[in-house]
Order: C-alpha cells, then sequence, then structure tokens
C-alpha cells in the first residue's frame, strides 16, 4: 500500500483536467482496491449495498406520488437496518436471548465488514434526501453515487458525508480550479495528513499503553484512585487523538485531491456542556443523528416530556451505533441523560445573571464525557463499575502508577494540546479563528517546512507499533 497514495494522486491529476466521467471512475476503481486490500471476501457486500440502495433511490426519486416513494423508502431503510444488524448486531442478540432464555441457539461467527456502520448511515440519509426532494439538478449517475459512497479516505471511519458536500466538488465547472490549485493542495493536504499521522502514532498509539495497562488488568482489586484516573484519562486523550488523528488523514488525503471533507472535530475537550461537546465531537454523526432521527422523532417542536425522551433515545441509538455490546448502550444512556440534565439547568437559569465560570463548565463537562468513556472502552460492565468505584466512591490514594518519563511528557503534552492548543481546523485556516491563531496558520514557509519534517520524521518512526485505529471496528 506504500505505492497506493502516489499512484492515485499521480493518475488523478493525469485524469482530472481531460474527463470527469474518466476521473471518477478512477477515483471509483482506487477506492474500491483500496477497500478490498483490507478484506477482499468481504468486498460484495458494499457492492451490494451500493447497487441496492442506488436502485432504490432511483425507483424512490421517479415516483410522483408521495405513498409510493415512500414504501420504496421504508423498504430501504429496512434494507439498510438489516444488512447492518445481520453483520453487526445477530451475535450480540442471539447471545442475549440465550442468556435470558437458557436457549441453546448457536452463536454465528460474523466477521463485521470494514466501514458498515458509515456506508450504511450515509447511504439511509441519501434515499431520505431523494424521499424529501432534496437531491437537485437530478438524480445522480451510478458513477456519481458511488463515488460519494466509496471515496477511499473517508470511506474506514469517516467523516460521514453528505451527497451534496462531495458531489458537486467534482462537477465539471469546478475541475479547472483543481488543476490551477494542485499544488497548493497537494502541499496543503499532505500537511493536514502528517499532523493527523502524528497525532495517532506518536501520541494516541503511547497513551494507548498507558490506558491499557489499566483496563487491561486482570483484577481491580488492586486498582488505586490515581491510578484509575490516569487510565481513564489516558484513554480519553487517547480516544480523540486516534479518531481525530484519522480525521486529520483523510481530510489531508482528500485535499490533496483538491476534495474538501466536512470538519469532524473542533476541539470537544474545550466544550463548556454537554451539548457543546457534541456540537464538537464527530460532528458529522452528531449532524446525522440530529437530522434524521432526532428531527424525525420531533426533536423539540414537541412538549417537554417527549423531547427529553426524544435526546435519550437519539443518544442511546447513537451507543448502539458504536458496537454491539451493553457498555456502549450504557455510554449512549449516559449521554442522553447528561443532555436532559444540560437542557433542564439551562432552562433553570435562563434570564438570570448565574453562570458557571467557563473554567469550571469545562471541568465539570470532561469529567463527565470522561465517565462515559471508562464504559465505552472497558471490557464489560463490570469492570467499567469496579473503575468508576475507585475513581468516584472508594477512594485510595497511594498510587501504582509505574509509567516512563516519556509517557508523562506524552500525556501532558495531550493535555496541552487538546485544552488550551489550537486544532487543525484553525492552524490550517478552514475554520473561523482569533488574530492570535492567524499568526500559527499554516504557511508554505520554511518554520512550517521543518516542522512538518521533525513530525513525518518521528511519526514513520513508531509506525512499527500497529495500533489500530479505535474507529475502524465500528
Amino acid at each position: 500500500m506504500a505505492l497506493f497514495l502516489p499512484v492515485v494522486v499521480l493518475g488523478y491529476y493525469l485524469l482530472v483536467g481531460r474527463s470527469r466521467q474518466a476521473t471518477l471512475l478512477f477515483l471509483v476503481t482506487s477506492s474500491f482496491f483500496f477497500y478490498l486490500y483490507w478484506n477482499w471476501r468481504l468486498g460484495w457486500i458494499i457492492a451490494l449495498s451500493i447497487a441496492i440502495n442506488y436502485g432504490l433511490g432511483k425507483l424512490i426519486y421517479n415516483k410522483g406520488k408521495a405513498g409510493a416513494s415512500k414504501n420504496y423508502l421504508i423498504l430501504g431503510v429496512c434494507f439498510n437496518l438489516f444488512l447492518l444488524g445481520y453483520f453487526k448486531y445477530a451475535g450480540f442478540l442471539i447471545t442475549n436471548i440465550n442468556g435470558l432464555f437458557k436457549s441453546g441457539f448457536t452463536v454465528p461467527q460474523i466477521i463485521l465488514p470494514l466501514a458498515i456502520s458509515f456506508f450504511t448511515f450515509q447511504q439511509i440519509a441519501y434515499l431520505v434526501d431523494v424521499h424529501r426532494k432534496k437531491v437537485s439538478g437530478g438524480y445522480h449517475s451510478l458513477v456519481d453515487y458511488t463515488f460519494f459512497v466509496a471515496f477511499f479516505p473517508q470511506l474506514i471511519a469517516g467523516p460521514i458525508v453528505h451527497h451534496s458536500d462531495i458531489i458537486p466538488q467534482l462537477a465539471d465547472e469546478k475541475l479547472p480550479e483543481i488543476v490551477e490549485k494542485r499544488y497548493e493542495n497537494l502541499a496543503k493536504g499532505l500537511s493536514i495528513f502528517l499532523i493527523g499521522l502524528f497525532k495517532k502514532v506518536y501520541i494516541a498509539d503511547t497513551l494507548a499503553l498507558v490506558a491499557d495497562q489499566i483496563f487491561d488488568l486482570k483484577s481491580f482489586s488492586g486498582l488505586t484512585t490515581p491510578t484509575a484516573w490516569i487510565g481513564v484519562l489516558a484513554y480519553s486523550l487517547q480516544l480523540y487523538f486516534d479518531f481525530s488523528g484519522y480525521s486529520d488523514m483523510a481530510i489531508g488525503l482528500g485535499r490533496m485531491l483538491g476534495i474538501k471533507l466536512p470538519i469532524n472535530f473542533n476541539s470537544p475537550y474545550k466544550a463548556v456542556s454537554i451539548a457543546d461537546f457534541w456540537r464538537r465531537w464527530h460532528i458529522t454523526l452528531s449532524t446525522f443523528l440530529r437530522d434524521y432521527l432526532y428531527f424525525s422523532l420531533g426533536g423539540n417542536r414537541v412538549g417537554k416530556i417527549r423531547h427529553n425522551f426524544n435526546l435519550f433515545l437519539t443518544m442511546l441509538l447513537g451507543g448502539l451505533w458504536h458496537g454491539a455490546g451493553w457498555t456502549f448502550v450504557i455510554w449512549g444512556a449516559l449521554h442522553g441523560l447528561f443532555l436532559i440534565v444540560n437542557r433542564v439547568f439551562s432552562q433553570f437559569f435562563s434570564g438570570t445573571s448565574f453562570r458557571i465560570p467557563v473554567a469550571l463548565s469545562r471541568l465539570l463537562t470532561f469529567i463527565c464525557v470522561a465517565i462515559a468513556w471508562t464504559y465505552f472502552r472497558a471490557d464489560g460492565i463490570s469492570d467499567a463499575d469496579q473503575i468508576l468505584e475507585k475513581m468516584l466512591f472508594n477512594f485510595n490514594f497511594s498510587s501504582t502508577v509505574k509509567l516512563h518519563n516519556f509517557d508523562w511528557i506524552i500525556l501532558v503534552t495531550g493535555l496541552i494540546l487538546a485544552f488550551w492548543a489550537p486544532n487543525t481546523a484553525e492552524l490550517f485556516s478552514y475554520k473561523e479563528t482569533s488574530l492570535k491563531i492567524k499568526k500559527l496558520q499554516w504557511k508554505p514557509n520554511l518554520a512550517w517546512g521543518c516542522f512538518l519534517l521533525f513530525v513525518g520524521f518521528g511519526s514513520f518512526l513508531y509506525l512499527s507499533r500497529e495500533v489500530k485505529f479505535i474507529y475502524f471496528q465500528f
């Protein structure tokens, strides 16, 4: 795969100024090659999913009557949920049925297709938009549609893209600009990619070693309060730098081809409330849950009790989307409860002068998020409960943490970057920011060149550790 990116970039720029159709076919072929490299035996699943969803979308588009269109939409949503349910949740469901009813059903050993949660959600959103007549310019061609679903930088773990965000970027009138700005896009895209790679292999993978020491303990009876907090803190930072690092790499790869993918992270640990956190964390998933689930349930256009129920159910299903396990359900439920408390608190003090200091708001928000991450990472509910007991109730302040000096340096560095430093979107000027940060923004100069050389060299030294991206499992 070391030659994959150079070949794709070279082939892309040889074609993009000559033929839109050839460019799209080249990107689609490259994307399928990229996907099949990970597990070629399951490639038929994404191909089948794309073919059926495209056909159903066309039926929805061609049906003028709302009733007929809705029937095909229901069929499409059911197909997608069945596909996702079988491959991701069948084993979980049968295991729980066996446990509840003492039955002896065989639990199938099903291999989870890579990225199935991501490409399923994107296609459900597309079908809904076709039904709502939000697809402009006529129904897309099969090549356009396949490019939207399977574009390799975002295919495996997002950002979750909307058809209106990506397909128009390769419209005929846009191609000359892509050719004209190719050197700028290559330089900026490679820079963003290297920042993401550094976040992943240098910070996240180092913090993984710290977090794993605590979460992988065979017994938590000897766990002390400082050790538990350091383990949860390390995992909270690991997950952020792992996932935001991947998103940066995806955005960077897209930018190298002149394609702008949506921002997925905006310094989530600087959030001053849980609602603010979800405006900053996995932004494309939050947007999907809001637009296609929360609003469909009625959103906030209903009574208070129903509104709270809508919030809770949305987050509960968002938790289940992440994985087939009760720990993910609890994680989603906790965020649902946090959002309800956030809403009630905000309403109670609205119209008053009462304000929690920003620093305290950030700290309280992060503590809530970290508590929920404990269930997200733990191997089981009991493990998470025991860790949280040591953190919050059964205090023991004798520290047994055994970390190397380098681990402490990375932990502190991670805290500084997550809580105080400008994020990638601010540094690369695809987000509005302060004048102070603008002085630090990326420019094709010697200072940034030396910095990226250091970042790239340091990252490649650590590539041998081969720690998978956390969100690859979803």
